[in-house]
C-alpha cells in the first residue's frame, strides 16, 4: 500500500525528468502530397488543393470600391426611373385631327423622298462624290421614315 499524502501537499520528488533545452527547435513536417510514383512530394499549399482562400479573414466580404459602384449604380437607375416617370406624366396625347396631320405630312415627305431617289441613275461611279452622297442621304431620311414608329400605326400607313 502507498502511503497516503495529506491534500496540497507535494511530492519531495518524482520520477519525471524534465526536458533539458537543447536549442533546437522542433519542426513540424508541413502537409505534402505524394504525385509520382517515384514518391516525389509537393507542398499542399502551394499545389492549389487545399482551399486557401476560403480560410482568410476578410472571405465573402465585398470590397468597398464595389458597394460604392453598386450604391452609384442604383442612384443613377433610381434618377433615372424617377426623370422617366416625371416625363410620362408630362405628355399629353394628341387629338385625332393632329395625328392626322402629321401622319399625312410624313407620308407627303416620304413620297417626296422615294421619288428622288428613283430618279436617281441606276449606277452611280466614284468619281459622281455629290450624286453618291445625295444617294445615301436619301436612303437615310427613307429608312428613318420607314423606322419612326411614334403611334404605332405609322408603319402600315405609309407606302413603301
Amino acid at each position: 500500500m502507498c502511503p497516503q499524502r495529506p491534500e496540497g501537499e507535494k511530492p519531495e520528488h518524482t520520477f519525471r525528468k524534465k526536458p533539458e533545452h537543447t536549442g533546437m527547435k522542433k519542426v513540424m513536417a508541413q502537409p505534402a502530397c505524394v504525385d509520382t510514383r517515384k514518391g516525389d512530394k509537393q507542398l499542399l499549399e502551394k499545389s492549389g488543393l487545399v482551399p486557401f482562400y476560403l480560410q482568410k479573414n476578410d472571405y465573402r466580404i465585398v470590397p468597398g470600391y464595389l458597394r460604392r459602384r453598386k450604391a452609384e449604380k442604383e442612384k443613377a437607375k433610381q434618377d433615372n426611373d424617377a426623370w422617366l416617370t416625371k416625363q410620362q406624366e408630362t405628355v399629353k396625347p394628341l387629338a385625332e385631327q393632329e395625328k392626322q396631320n402629321i401622319l399625312q405630312g410624313l407620308k407627303r415627305r416620304f413620297n417626296e423622298l422615294n421619288f428622288e431617289y428613283q430618279s436617281l441613275p441606276f449606277t452611280i461611279s466614284p468619281s459622281q462624290h455629290k450624286k453618291y452622297n445625295y444617294k445615301m442621304f436619301l436612303e437615310e431620311a427613307m429608312s428613318q421614315m420607314r423606322s419612326f414608329d411614334c403611334w404605332g400605326f405609322l408603319k402600315h400607313k405609309l407606302a413603301y
